[in-house]
């Protein structure tokens, strides 16, 4: 995951900021050029945290999504930091 730089208020920079209104930093799929997924199989020793992902649906969310699919098929999601304050100040 990527974490999306976030336009500043004085709109001069971008920087890893907060979600003005959520108050919740964005993250999204890194990707190859070609398109497909960045991912690989991670061992369980470099695992520190589990974070909780929300889908951020945009204006519109796609009628394709379920509870069960949603993180499938979203590519931007918010970083929950009212699941556990700790995990998220150690993952930013």
């Amino acid at each position: 995951m990527d974490v999306v730089p976030q336009v500043v208020a004085q709109g001069l920079a971008a920087e890893k900021v907060a979600d003005p209104v959520t108050g919740m930093h964005i993250v999204k799929r890194a990707l190859r050029v070609d398109g497909s997924r960045i991912g690989d199989i991670v061992p369980l020793s470099r695992l520190k945290v589990p974070v909780e992902l929300i889908p951020r649906f945009g204006k519109k969310a796609d009628t394709r999504l379920t509870a069960w699919n949603s993180l499938e098929y979203t590519s931007e999601f918010y970083l929950n930091k009212y699941s556990d304050k700790q995990i998220f100040y150690s993952v930013l």
